[in-house]
């Protein structure tokens, strides 16, 4: 028999819902809030860290030399607000959205099965959800479930579940 929560909605699987954002994308924020309209997901905007306002202090304290521009320095740094959210409000677990992610149909029901799936694991967990620019990478042979996977490369994303404790690491 199948649980009860695998058809609960969306925010009553997670303590909250992030999406990141940048204040400009006018065409990626109407496209993520008809998204999760259509899907009855409430959010909350992560626009802190925008590019054009990050400090050089900021940067130089948070990442090592690298070929990462502005771009890629704000959306790790909304992440880690998101992070940081989760800990300081004492979230079990959030749902973090990119502002181009497209939600399945069945978005709800499947999302609903990966956390019940999810609430099985010991240890902290970050779930990847999306084809993070159609990278497939090879199911592990070890796993023993269909939707929650371990130690996979992460090439991109279009959406992760992040619990407390990897929050903290």
């Amino acid at each position: 028999m199948l649980d009860d929560r695998l058809h609960a909605p969306v925010n009553a699987q997670v303590d909250a819902v992030f999406v990141l954002s940048v204040r400009s994308f006018h065409d990626r924020i109407a496209h993520i809030e008809a998204e999760l309209r259509n899907h009855g997901i409430a959010f909350e905007w992560i626009f802190e860290h925008d590019a054009a306002e990050l400090k050089p202090e900021l940067i130089e304290a948070t990442f090592a030399p690298s070929d990462m521009g502005p771009p890629q320095h704000s959306l790790v740094l909304k992440h880690i607000e998101t992070w940081k959210r989760c800990v300081a409000r004492g979230y079990r677990r959030v749902l973090v959205f990119e502002d181009d992610a497209i939600l399945a149909a069945d978005f709800s029901q499947v999302f609903g099965a990966a956390m019940h799936e999810a609430d099985r694991i010991e240890g902290p967990y970050m779930i990847y959800l999306g084809c993070g620019d159609n990278k497939y990478v090879t199911p592990s042979q070890q796993a023993d479930s269909v939707l929650v996977k371990a130690d996979l490369a992460l090439p991109a994303t279009d959406a992760i579940v992040v619990d407390q404790r990897a929050a903290r690491m």
